[in-house]
Formats: structure tokens, C-alpha cells, sequence
């Protein structure tokens, strides 16, 4: 085959570039309006009211106003020119919050140039998360559809950078940033390819040397950042000379002070161990992310007081010996335990709507339903630190909240409609679309059209 003339290569590698950014146009944009700020008291009546924090109120009514929850029980004033929504047969419970994701920064898994978690190199502290947020990406309005109102948004990388926390709405990244740098992101060199038996052992020499120069590259970079800030408070005493300015080394000054925790993805026992270890020797308060054997560090995690992010309690054993529902018990084993935790779907592309169903698996293994429902609510919002505003339903915080048609947990359960900070939130997104497009196709078909 002869090889194209450079003007009809020119124009084949225009054409291919053309459809690729149609297509990530089309893919990476929705056309939901974002809610407009709450305008006047909204009062939600005869109404199952699960607060989270406090017992069930059977039928009660909840009365926000101005973004924040006015009132809520059982004899509630409604103040004039409220709307009233009739909640009859139906529960409002708090929005869902996913602890740990990329909603916003990812969108197509084969497109590069939609990838904004993934920055050049390993150690990038001083990268911030909601600054590369797309508010147009397809994947929000999805998401937010089965009740979840909040996320975690953060890079990766040994070092990835600063999470934040988004609300799941509004125009710009800054409308979207309900809290910034909320945690220093970390994914912990992994240790599962070193004793793979199927792998060539040229393979696992290599994972072994990525490995420990990775473990290298950390201890280093933390003693560096630590020498940089002891280096800025002696010149702030007048005992130095201000050192040249570093934005990687300053952006873990908080880190360092214990003003900031670090959120560790580790999943293996002797993962989990060794970032503890590290934690420790460095003197940083840390979160663990993944905990896929946290069984196995339970008493470190005690000790410590380390909470942990559960990623999925819907998957595979990751080991011959493992039993099946090691994973679905894992909730249950920790909170009897004592350990603090939350639950989060992980890193799956296009499936943080599945949220709720993992918190459902975890209930349907032993933990109490009503800690289910705090793992992915009350329980992340106190662990990422903002509890005085979101992750329950109590007078003063923000009306961040779902109303639903059943438990929210079940997979039967529709949220028919959801308040972030009192603005209400449109719920329709591709899928709606793409279910009424062909339910229309059906209607037709049926009617010999």
C-alpha cells in the first residue's frame, strides 16, 4: 500500500481531529439549566422526614428558606407565600455525598483530552481539583439523578493534589465549589503485581524497582517540604533569608501542621500498613481510601483514628482465599469495630449513581440500615469536615436534600425531586432522554407509525 501524499494526510489527520472534537463536544455537555437560588420558603408537608443525625419523624413537614433548613417536625409553622409540595407517602432524606471521585475531570475513558485528573508527573500537591471542574460534563446530571447532591472531586498521583467538594449543580466551577482542598489526594505505590504468578519475572522486577523508587521519591519530597516550611518560619522570625518560593513544597504547609489530612488509596494489608507507618514517621493525620483489607489493620486504624473511604462493596474476592462476601461485610466489620467510615462507588467511570446500591449491599451483610444510609451522608460529611453544613437534616444547616419515593436505598426508589441549598435541581439528564426517545419509538411502532 503506498503511502498517503503529506496534502491527503494533512487533511485525513484535520478531518479525524474535526470528528474527535465534535464528538467530545457531544459527549462531555448537557443542556441542564442549573436551579436558580431559592427565592422563596419551600415547605415540604406530610412528609417521612429521615434527619440522619436524630430518629424518623413519621409524618412531619420541613420548611427551608433562604438555603437553610428553617424548621422540622411535627408541628411546624408554614410561613406565608411559602410553596407547598404535598409529600404525601414519600421520605426526604439528606442528598448522598460521593467520597472520592473524578466527576468533572473525566468524562470519555479513550479521550485523553478529557482526562483533567491526570496530570503530567507524580507529584503535583500543588494542583487544585475544582479549578479544573467542567460544569457541562454528561456524567453530573447522571449522577445526581439517584440522589447524589455532593462529591469529592480530586487528581491522582502519588501526590495527586488537593481534593475538593462540589455540589453537583451550577454554572461555573466556582457556583459548583461548595468546599476547596479538603484533603491532599495520595495513591499509594501498589504492591499486588509483585507476586503475580502468571506474570514474567522481568515484569515483576520492574514493578518492584517502579515501586521503590516511587516509596523514594515520597519519603524525599515530605523531608524537602518540611525543611522548605521550617526554612519559611525562620525567616518570618528573622533568623534566615526567606527561601526561593516553591508552589509544590508550600502547597504542603497545612499538610505538614496537621492542619490538613491526607487521603491515602491503599487497599492490600501491607499497603495499608506501610502508609500508616509513613503517616506516623512524618507526623501527618491521614484518611484511608480503598480499605479493600482493612480488617486487617483494624486495631492501627483504632489506634490512630484513621477513617476510612470503602470503596465498592459490590466486587469480586481479590484473592483465592478470600471469602465472597468479604467485600459485602467489610461495612459492618468496621463499624462494630468502632472504626469510622463512609462508602463510595471508586473511580468507576460513569457509575457514582450506583452510590446508594452500595450502601444497600453493606446493610443487606450485617450493618444496620441506618448506618448505611450515614456512610454515604452524615458519615463522609464529618469526615471530610463540613458536618455543621451538610450530610444530615437539622435547623441552621444547608437544605441540601432528595425527596424519594421509597427507601433510598432500594433500587425501586425514584428521587422525584432535590434541593441543593434550597435551589431545586433539574433531574433530567441523557438517560431520561434517551428513555423517553425510545419509549416514543415504541409508542409508535404499537400504533403501526
Amino acid at each position: 500500500m503506498k503511502p498517503f501524499p503529506s496534502f491527503k494526510r494533512a487533511l485525513l489527520n484535520g478531518m479525524l481531529a474535526a470528528l474527535l472534537l465534535c464528538s467530545i463536544t457531544h459527549l462531555s455537555a448537557h443542556d441542564s439549566v442549573p436551579g436558580a437560588k431559592q427565592s422563596q420558603p419551600v415547605a415540604i408537608k406530610d412528609v417521612m422526614i429521615v434527619p440522619v443525625s436524630g430518629p424518623v419523624i413519621e409524618k412531619g413537614t420541613i420548611v427551608f428558606s433562604e438555603g437553610k433548613i428553617a424548621a422540622l417536625g411535627t408541628d411546624v409553622a408554614i410561613p406565608a407565600g411559602s410553596k407547598i409540595i404535598d409529600g404525601q407517602g414519600r421520605r426526604v432524606v439528606p442528598a448522598f455525598i460521593e467520597s472520592w471521585s473524578y466527576l468533572g475531570l473525566r468524562e470519555v475513558g479513550s479521550v485523553k483530552a478529557t482526562q483533567d485528573y491526570d496530570e503530567s508527573g507524580e507529584i503535583n500537591p500543588n494542583l487544585h481539583a475544582h479549578k479544573a471542574v467542567n460544569p457541562d460534563s454528561e456524567l453530573i446530571p447522571v449522577t445526581r439523578a439517584n440522589g447524589i447532591g455532593l462529591a469529592i472531586t480530586r487528581p491522582s498521583g502519588l501526590i495527586g493534589g488537593q481534593a475538593s467538594l462540589i455540589r453537583l449543580d451550577g454554572w461555573t466551577y466556582e457556583d459548583m465549589t461548595l468546599a476547596p482542598n479538603v484533603a491532599m489526594a495520595m495513591d499509594w505505590p501498589q504492591t499486588r503485581f509483585l507476586n503475580v504468578p502468571w506474570l514474567p519475572q522481568q515484569r515483576r522486577d520492574e514493578f518492584k524497582k517502579k515501586r521503590e523508587k516511587d516509596l523514594a521519591a515520597l519519603e524525599a519530597f515530605v523531608k524537602q517540604a518540611r525543611h522548605y516550611q521550617q526554612a519559611q518560619d525562620a525567616a518570618k522570625e528573622g533568623k534566615a533569608k526567606k527561601p526561593q518560593p516553591d508552589p509544590r513544597l508550600a502547597a504542603m504547609d497545612k499538610v505538614l501542621r496537621g492542619e490538613q489530612r491526607v487521603w491515602i488509596r491503599a487497599n492490600r494489608a501491607d499497603e495499608i500498613h506501610e502508609a500508616i507507618d509513613f503517616c506516623n514517621r512524618h507526623d501527618l493525620k491521614m484518611v484511608l481510601v480503598g480499605g479493600r483489607q482493612a480488617d486487617q489493620a483494624v486495631d492501627q486504624l483504632k489506634r490512630y483514628g484513621i477513617p476510612v473511604i470503602l470503596h465498592r462493596t459490590q466486587a469480586l474476592p481479590s484473592r483465592r482465599d478470600e471469602a465472597y462476601d468479604h467485600v459485602y461485610r467489610m461495612p459492618a466489620i468496621l463499624h462494630e469495630a468502632g472504626v469510622e467510615f463512609a462508602i463510595t462507588i471508586g473511580n468507576t467511570l460513569g457509575n457514582d449513581r450506583n452510590l446508594p446500591y452500595q450502601a444497600a449491599a453493606a446493610a443487606a451483610y450485617g450493618l444496620d440500615p441506618a448506618a448505611a444510609l450515614a456512610s454515604i451522608t452524615l458519615a463522609p460529611a464529618k469526615i471530610i469536615g463540613v458536618a455543621d453544613r451538610v450530610g444530615s437534616l437539622e435547623v441552621g444547616k444547608d437544605a441540601t436534600l432528595i425527596l424519594c419515593d421509597g427507601d433510598p436505598l432500594e433500587i425501586t426508589t425514584h428521587v422525584q425531586a432535590m434541593f441543593i441549598e434550597g435551589a431545586e435541581v433539574d433531574l433530567t439528564s441523557r438517560h431520561t432522554r434517551l428513555w423517553k426517545k425510545y419509549e416514543t419509538r415504541i409508542k409508535r411502532l404499537n400504533n403501526g407509525r
